[in-house]
């Protein structure tokens, strides 16, 4: 029987896993004036290669428990790997029609199975470290989108494409399934606990499959319908701002090179608040009034953003990673801690990734429209502040003892 894998191993895989989460979605944007100029493509249609994935995610979050419980979770992780790092590959012909919109939809695929995993892992993986290990991985996550945006347009200059710069990230699938192999085939138990209904004894709790034979998605609990708004409207606004940000400040003056830049400071940010943000909410005798105050700064920032682009640009843009990066970190934590089991949190996941990045890939798309329609960036931060606000009427039904099943 194969032995449970050390921590260090279980952490290290995660963490790599999670670089793979943003990088394909996230390097579109530095170079979305060129795509658009080199393929004669609209506003919108570019915004499709961000809308896509995400789109994808969602769709495909509800089958990510369906499929770990009858492959085991090893497999369908690393197998959903290899499908971020073909996607990435494949863009090396980005230039072929059909291509960059193929990729954009199996990327999602892929992208769907990792992190519809990772929260369960961390549950059951790490059951005393959930506010800590979950913030980690969501550092880790942003910090790929982060590094993914700033240095897409470098990477460009020196491959002499931006098709051979989008492929480039790839890489770090390829990293990342080598180290996963090991963690995972390690795993204590690789079938589903209920696929053995004979058995002498229930199967413990493992990293293949959801530990316990409830399948429904808890669509009828409130507290993960109001956990699931706040991700969702989070996910509009990132999203959006990862489509649109650098080619806002791209058309405002900016050169490529430093639109990338500050993308990559708006996320770079996001890296450090997950790290910190999840822990300190767990130490606060009332969470709440944190993730009212992060979501109060993001609404305040992006009024300035389209207000007055060019007043305390870096400042704004630290800040608004601040409360966006703060924000969706909690709430990824909270799909761990609300969970009762590992496989309760794989079902309450599933639930509000569909939902999370349905509403998600509307924006770049949303946003795309509203600026071929209106011309005006001042509009587009307009809508993303609504969207950010409205997360305002989620927090307080997120108080603590919530168990969710």
């Amino acid at each position: 029987m194969s032995r449970r894998p050390p921590g260090w191993l279980s952490l290290l895989a995660l963490l790599l896993v999670a670089t793979n989460l943003r990088p394909a979605i996230a390097s579109i944007s530095p170079v979305a004036l060129d795509i658009r100029s080199d393929l004669g493509w609209s506003e919108v249609r570019v915004g499709m290669l961000t809308t896509l994935p995400v789109l994808c995610m969602g769709l495909a979050a509800p089958l990510v428990p369906r499929v770990a419980r009858r492959l085991g979770l090893p497999v369908t992780m690393l197998g959903s790997l290899v499908l971020i790092g073909v996607a990435l590959g494949l863009r090396l012909a980005g230039s072929v029609p059909g291509v960059l919109v193929v990729t954009a939809l199996v990327a999602g695929i892929g992208i769907a199975g990792a992190s519809g995993l990772l929260p369960w892992l961390v549950r059951d993986r790490f059951p005393g470290r959930i506010g800590a290990v979950g913030g980690a991985w969501t550092a880790t996550m942003m910090g790929g989108a982060a590094v993914s945006g700033a240095l897409t347009v470098p990477l460009a200059g020196v491959t002499g494409s931006w098709q051979a710069a989008l492929a480039s990230w790839g890489l770090l699938a390829v990293a990342a399934g080598i180290v996963w192999v090991p963690a995972g085939l390690r795993a204590e138990s690789l079938a589903a606990p209920d696929a053995a209904p004979h058995a002498a004894r229930p199967a413990p709790a493992s990293a293949s499959a959801p530990d316990d034979t409830d399948h429904r998605l808890p669509w009828r609990n409130p507290s993960a319908w109001a956990l699931t708004g706040l991700l969702a409207l989070n996910a509009f606004a990132f999203y959006g701002l990862l489509a649109w940000l650098a080619p806002s400040f791209g058309d405002r003056g900016w050169s490529a090179t430093e639109s990338g830049l500050l993308l990559g400071a708006f996320t770079i940010v996001q890296v450090g608040a997950a790290l910190v943000l999840p822990a300190l909410g767990q130490r606060l005798p009332e969470r709440r009034w944190l993730l009212a105050a992060l979501v109060t700064a993001s609404v305040t920032t992006l009024v300035w953003i389209g207000l007055a682009p060019a007043a305390g640009t870096v400042v704004a843009l630290l800040l608004l990673g601040l409360g966006l990066g703060g924000t969706f970190a909690i709430g990824l934590s909270l799909l761990s801690e609300y969970a009762v089991s590992g496989g309760a949190s794989g079902r309450l996941t599933a639930m509000a990734f569909l939902v999370t990045y349905v509403v998600g890939a509307l924006g770049p798309l949303t946003l795309g429209a509203l600026l071929q329609s209106t011309g005006s960036w001042t509009a587009v931060y307009a809508a993303v502040a609504v969207a950010c606000a409205g997360q305002l009427l989620c927090v307080p039904f997120l108080r603590r003892g919530i168990r969710i099943s």
